[in-house]
């Protein structure tokens, strides 16, 4: 029985150290409140121009154009306030990030109610709604 635990603790600890777009939290307290964001950060290693749009890495994904705004698992959203995003009203608690990006000028932000799915199952059921992002052009890549 042992030897099972230490299998899929190895399991684990492989997969977690072969990441290749590692795990990333944000997070700030506004008026008492504190708001937090769990990310994987996507690693563009040499794809510069060539994930969104028509024909790029991100139009392979199954729910395209709905992208989870990071990689591995879905992006986790947390208040602990009831808030307001883009007239949005969000009531405390728990969500996940979702990026409708099929209009390159254009990107909407999806606040979804359904929580510890991985990255690519979305459904749109859950969506407790959309709002529209301010997008623009990076002068220069860079990594964090």
């Amino acid at each position: 029985m042992k030897s099972i635990y230490l299998i899929a603790a190895a399991t684990v600890f492989s997969a977690c150290a072969l990441a290749q777009s590692p795990a990333a939290t944000a997070s700030l307290n506004v008026g008492g409140k504190g708001l937090e964001i769990k990310y994987n950060s996507p690693r563009v290693n040499g794809r510069e121009g060539k994930l969104f749009g028509a024909g790029g890495r991100i139009s392979t994904d199954p729910n395209y154009p709905v992208w989870r705004a990071g990689a591995n698992s879905a992006t986790k959203f947390h208040t602990d306030g009831d808030l307001s995003i883009g007239g949005l009203v969000v009531p405390a608690g728990d969500y996940t990030l979702f990026v409708d990006v099929s209009d390159v000028a254009n990107w909407q932000l999806i606040v979804n109610k359904q929580t510890g799915q991985w990255g690519l199952r979305y459904d749109k059921s859950q969506d407790l709604g959309r709002v529209k992002m301010k997008t623009g052009s990076l002068r220069r890549w860079w990594r964090t």
